[in-house]
């Protein structure tokens, strides 16, 4: 359960998955708790998870691939707006 580890446990545990899964499947994302600029935000994030700062550099190179040039065409996407 959620009480069995602390929440430093708990971050070392999801960057062990992420380094597992890859960081360059992580997207930062736009769904931050909008009581602050997503800037400040984001620092706190890098500052509270214990990763290297290659492995932050590559999460926050990261693109989502609809939004990468040419995804549409070279996958026969179809995006929200197309329908």
């Amino acid at each position: 359960g959620i009480d069995t580890h602390t929440a430093r446990e708990w971050r070392e545990i999801y960057v062990g998955e992420m380094r597992r899964i890859g960081f360059d499947r992580f997207l930062l994302a736009s769904d931050w708790p909008a009581m602050t600029a997503p800037t400040d935000y984001f620092a706190a994030e890098r500052k509270a998870l214990p990763v290297t700062d290659a492995e932050w550099a590559i999460v926050c190179n990261n693109l989502a691939p609809y939004l990468r040039e040419g995804w549409k065409t070279r996958q026969g996407n179809r995006l929200a707006t197309d329908i």
